[in-house]
């Protein structure tokens, strides 16, 4: 299994998801969620980059699959993720137009609704993906986020307090729950919520 590829990007091909990855002078060429492809440009200039990857080949596609990420939690989850009835690998990948950490949040509050705002995802699929996944994910859900009552206890309660003000803001809870965690990821020195509130009102408008 092929598990991780270490080299220079020389091609970046947004229409397709592509990344083209130099590693010793051989070319591979990987497919690779819609969502990661801002952070792959900007690894663009760097030395070396680290992809993890998955590969696939089967007897009806003697052709090989490479899907690159760039986090080892992305490639766990997308293993659990392929296992969905009716899912192939490249199918799978082109569904991943938002971060796995949404799609996480989403199965696992059985959110249907949510789930149809994916490329191609229906109702129907999306019922199959919840039938499939949920309560399978647990281990990869998000610090920040929760899925019910019960798992909020386990958060820091400054975190908790933002979401709930969010909420009283007319913010969803599933979009209140998203905006903190990213705040959470990318300023996480923040000590008061009146500047977690005003950072989370800048990354909304």
């Amino acid at each position: 299994m092929l598990a991780g590829l270490k080299g220079n990007l020389i091609k970046i091909d947004i229409d397709e998801n592509l990344v083209w990855l130099n590693v010793q002078n051989v070319i591979y060429e990987l497919i690779v969620p819609q969502y990661s492809l801002t952070e792959f440009e900007k690894l663009m200039n760097d030395s070396e980059v680290f992809v993890y990857t998955y590969y696939h080949v089967s007897e009806r596609n003697p052709l090989p699959i490479i899907v690159g990420f760039l986090t080892e939690k992305e490639r766990n989850f997308f293993k659990k993720f392929i296992a969905v009835p009716g899912f192939g690998p490249v199918k799978a990948v082109r569904i991943l137009t938002v971060s796995i950490d949404e799609i996480i949040v989403l199965i696992e509050n059985q959110d249907t609704e949510g789930l149809t705002k994916l490329q191609g995802v229906g109702q129907q699929i999306a019922k199959t993906i919840v039938a499939k996944l949920n309560g399978k994910l647990i281990d990869l859900i998000p610090e920040g986020y929760s899925t019910n009552d019960t798992q909020r206890t386990s958060v820091d309660p400054l975190w908790l307090d933002a979401v709930d003000a969010l909420i009283a803001l007319d913010f969803n809870k599933r979009e209140s729950e998203r905006i903190i965690a990213q705040i959470r990821q990318t300023n996480p020195d923040l000590d008061t919520l009146e500047l977690i509130l005003r950072v989370a009102l800048e990354t909304k408008v």
